[in-house]
């Protein structure tokens, strides 16, 4: 009724984990509610940072939204900024295996060494499943 998807619930809710796990066809960031405001204007408004940080190019580059992440990577955003696993775009997209995510955020000179929480940079997420053309990129 009022247009929200579960992604704009989430958002709004600041539910980070909820973010992290709806799967990509609950998950359209660009999508707009009645008021015109996508699930990330929610979050910025009610101040959850680490929700906005799990939404556009995190979001992105989870769901190998190629074209998304091409133009969010145009907007000069920060591209080493790490959610609360201490995951950066670049950890997320090779530990997915989506080497064409990888191939365009490598244009746009990531640090390559920036440590998780758990101590792995993103060529540490990349071996354990073999994505070996990750491997070869980084």
């Amino acid at each position: 009724r009022d247009g929200n998807t579960l992604l704009h619930l989430a958002c709004h809710g600041g539910y980070t984990d909820t973010v992290k796990q709806l799967p990509p066809s609950k998950s359209d960031i660009n999508l707009v509610n009645n008021d015109g405001n996508t699930s990330q204007h929610l979050a910025c408004g009610r101040g959850h940072a680490d929700t906005v940080n799990n939404t556009a190019l995190y979001l992105a580059c989870v769901r190998r939204q190629k074209d998304m992440v091409k133009q969010l990577l145009l907007s000069k955003l920060n591209i080493n900024l790490a959610n609360s696993d201490g995951n950066t775009p670049l950890h997320l997209a090779c530990v997915r295996g989506h080497a064409d995510i990888v191939k365009h955020l490598l244009l746009h000179a990531p640090d390559v060494n920036v440590l998780n929480n758990d101590g792995k940079t993103a060529l540490h997420l990349s071996c354990p499943d073999g994505h070996t053309d990750i491997v070869k990129q980084l």
